[in-house]
């Protein structure tokens, strides 16, 4: 009991958001980089991810946990020994039925040279990860091993994998595409096959686009990386081609009428690409239509903006390029923030996980600024408790939950209301947190006692 004890109460923390900020001017856009979790609370992340439930979840080693900007509460929602979290995504409909969260852990110790992959498909409740299903397991080679994934729109599980050392295993270096219980689409462009692409060395990110689009951002062998748009039943080159230079590797290759593959979107030379996510908000104009992507040598972020198809690159901007070490993983919040990892064993990376704001952006802090007067009442509350909206405007959800992060309840308010009445009688005694959203976003938060 004792050591459970120790374990449930390590279980939360309180992000120190704040304490560095550093100002960048893009083109005429001043942004602010602040430290949202710092290397108290994260040890060695590899994978962000911005969930429905308006948290930051993240891969740390043998640990899965969760970043709320609201409450700055950093909560553990799974602990594996042994292993380490490679990517993890959660399902857009996480609070609504659907509460699934997928991710692939390397079972072998960090950066070693070969193992397994188990990606698991597990289910979120009362503030945990519970249930493990390992739905899929694939081999790797070399200290790389793909990974990343992401929830296509058509209800599906995209995953990367590498090779390394192009060893001819048909799972390794491919886009695979497999249903969320783990078996074989019968709509792959092989329905007796996992693979969507093929042709890939080491791919380091990997997201969907609004338009359908999916990127990946691809380490070559010799000093050329890759941006790919990902097509179905394609081939990418890998090993024959390394970028768009004939490696040899594969014989009558380069001199070949027959063989084929598909070029990159977009050549890179000498800054290893990591993750990346898609930027279209207003915030920060200057990333508007545009891949982020964190980079290793480089350490920076690279800016690439897509045509309106999204099948070429228009112009690159590289940014944040000093003192934040190697940048693993980027993600993008709905407000039109923007989150990345600085993390490696060197004594650069500061191991945290930081945040990119643009402070004057129309729509995020103008709307948070203006709520900062709502009241709770009574607060410790016993039977009910009363919210009074400060000020009111359409477009209002109250969502309360627990300290763990669990949802309890979520509901619309009506039009041109201010003052609502909740009952407790359904509640546990504890501390909640009741989170007022417009239009999808939060804009304050509220800690309620529960006597």
């Amino acid at each position: 009991m004792r050591n459970f004890l120790l374990l449930f109460f390590s279980s939360f923390y309180f992000s120190t958001t704040g304490i560095t900020q550093d100002v960048w001017t893009l083109d005429s856009t001043e942004v602010h980089v602040e430290t949202a979790v710092d290397a108290s609370l994260v040890d060695g992340a590899w994978d962000i991810h911005w969930g429905p439930d308006n948290k930051l979840w993240f891969t740390d080693l043998e640990y899965i946990k969760r970043y709320d900007p609201a409450t700055l509460l950093v909560d553990t929602v799974l602990f594996r020994p042994g292993d380490n979290g490679l990517g993890i995504v959660t399902h857009p409909d996480l609070l609504n039925g659907t509460p699934y969260v997928f991710i692939a852990f390397d079972t072998a110790a960090y950066y070693a040279s070969n193992d397994w992959v188990d990606v698991y498909r597990y289910e979120f409740s009362g503030g945990q990860l519970i249930n493990p299903l390992l739905i899929f397991s694939y081999s790797h080679v070399g200290e790389h091993a793909g990974g990343r994934m992401v929830i296509t729109a058509d209800n599906k599980l995209m995953l990367t994998t590498a090779d390394y050392w192009f060893g001819g295993d048909p799972l390794r270096g491919r886009t695979l595409r497999l249903n969320l219980d783990g078996s074989i689409p019968a709509d792959n462009p092989d329905p007796t096959t996992y693979e969507y692409s093929s042709g890939h060395r080491n791919p380091q990110g990997l997201v969907q686009i609004p338009n359908g689009n999916v990127y990946n951002s691809e380490h070559g062998q010799f000093g050329v990386d890759e941006i790919n748009l990902i097509r179905p039943g394609r081939h990418y080159g890998w090993p024959a081609y390394d970028g768009d230079a004939c490696s040899d590797f594969v014989p009558d290759s380069c001199s070949s009428a027959t063989y084929s593959y598909e070029s990159p979107l977009l050549l890179l030379t000498m800054s290893p690409p990591s993750g990346l996510d898609f930027y279209n908000h207003t915030a920060i104009p200057e990333f508007s239509n545009s891949l982020l992507v964190g980079t290793l040598a480089s350490r920076a972020i690279d800016v690439h903006t897509l045509n309106t198809a999204g099948d070429a690159v228009t112009g690159s901007l590289r940014v944040f390029s000093q003192g934040y070490g190697r940048i693993r993983d980027v993600a993008v919040a709905p407000d039109g923030s923007v989150y990345f990892i600085g993390f490696d064993r060197d004594p650069e990376s500061k191991n945290a996980i930081y945040r990119i704001v643009n402070p004057l952006s129309v729509g995020v802090s103008t709307i948070e600024n203006e709520w900062a007067g709502s009241r709770l009442f009574p607060n410790p509350a016993h039977d009910q408790y009363n919210l009074v909206l400060h000020p009111f405007s359409d477009g209002v959800t109250i969502a309360l939950t627990h300290v763990t992060g669990e949802v309890i309840s979520c509901s619309a308010v009506e039009n041109g209301v201010k003052q609502l009445k909740f009952s407790t009688a359904e509640l546990s005694h504890g501390i909640y947190f009741v989170q007022i959203m417009v239009r999808g976003r939060i804009v304050e938060t509220l800690k309620l006692l529960v006597e």
